[in-house]
């Protein structure tokens, strides 16, 4: 009988510390879920900047290239190609500034 009860209290603090484990474990998933959402959210906002960043550098390499397209269509034909050497100035190689 003794045997018996002691068993039982046995039982019965193992379910009981079961349920506190279980209990922690529960809080501990709860709060990496929450870790976890605030990750994503963090991520999707990083998304959006980046997204916003590459599409002004996108909208302007479309404004570069646009006005270097039409410096070149209205640049005369006879007047000579600027030199891009480091010394060299627009006004002594191009015949628009004469």
């Amino acid at each position: 009988m003794a045997h018996e009860d002691a068993q039982d209290q046995c039982k019965e603090a193992w379910n009981q510390h079961s349920e506190v484990r279980d209990q922690a474990d529960w809080e501990f998933w709860a709060q990496l879920l929450a870790l976890m959402y605030e990750w994503v959210k963090a991520l999707q906002e990083q998304t959006t900047v980046l997204e916003r960043a590459v599409q002004a550098t996108g909208n302007d390499c479309q404004v570069l290239d646009t006005i270097l397209a039409l410096a070149i269509i209205f640049m005369p034909t006879h007047c000579p190609t600027p030199d891009p050497s480091p010394g060299c100035s627009l006004e002594a190689t191009c015949c628009l500034a004469a």
